[in-house]
């Protein structure tokens, strides 16, 4: 599997995991991880668009 794709999959668990683990009640927590879980997907995201431009 390409690292890009694991490192867009570790993002959606990141945004997901509050709920999932049972933490959402934490604050600090639950938005920590969701924005990192975020900026994660987005930068991995930038990234399979930007190898797609390339190769063309």
């Amino acid at each position: 599997m390409n690292s890009k794709w694991v490192g867009l999959i570790s993002g959606a668990w990141l945004i997901i995991s509050p709920w999932v683990l049972g933490f959402s009640e934490v604050s600090l927590a639950k938005w920590s991880s969701v924005l990192i879980g975020l900026l994660l997907v987005g930068t991995y995201v930038w990234e399979l668009f930007a190898d797609k431009k390339e190769a063309e």
